[in-house]
């Protein structure tokens, strides 16, 4: 998170996907402006898909993450602080948007995670698919080969 009287990241989840990072941004960027700050709220952000989950109330993922954004929406609204989540293009030299970038990048050489992220359903199916699929291939040749053993003497070559 950038802005002009604050910057500053924090270690998400291994697990953290790039949309789970960038509301946690959001939601950081909420928090500290109830803090801190007096007026209306502007946060940018280069994450469309981001902004449209705020702004969808049918999301079948990342819920969690998405309630703690409206309740933060409610408690600005009943300060009478208006926030407006503004779209920016990224990569295009916008020098905040540049800082925050490089910021999200430096999270990598904090080893301690300092917010931690519920893993979605579909990525724990994710992570699960491949061990699964491993031991699933284990049982079929194990089992394989205790039903379809060849009797004493042959060896199984072609004659």
């Amino acid at each position: 998170m950038y802005s002009r009287k604050l910057t500053a990241c924090w270690r998400t989840s291994n697990h953290a996907s790039t949309m789970q990072t960038e509301l946690i941004a959001i939601i950081q960027a909420r928090l500290y402006s109830l803090e801190n700050e007096e007026g209306p709220v502007i946060i940018h952000t280069d994450s469309k898909s981001s902004m449209q989950a705020c702004n969808n109330n049918k999301n079948k993922e990342n819920k969690a993450l998405l309630a703690g954004i409206k309740t933060l929406l409610h408690q600005h609204s009943e300060r009478r602080r208006p926030v407006i989540l503004n779209w920016i293009p990224s990569h295009i030299g916008i020098p905040g948007n540049e800082r925050a970038d490089e910021l999200a990048k430096s999270t990598k050489h904090i080893d301690r995670v300092q917010i931690h992220i519920q893993p979605e359903l579909q990525q724990v199916k994710n992570a699960m698919k491949p061990l699964c699929k491993e031991n699933l291939l284990k049982d079929i040749k194990s089992g394989w080969k205790r039903t379809h053993r060849l009797p004493d003497g042959i060896n199984g070559r072609q004659i």
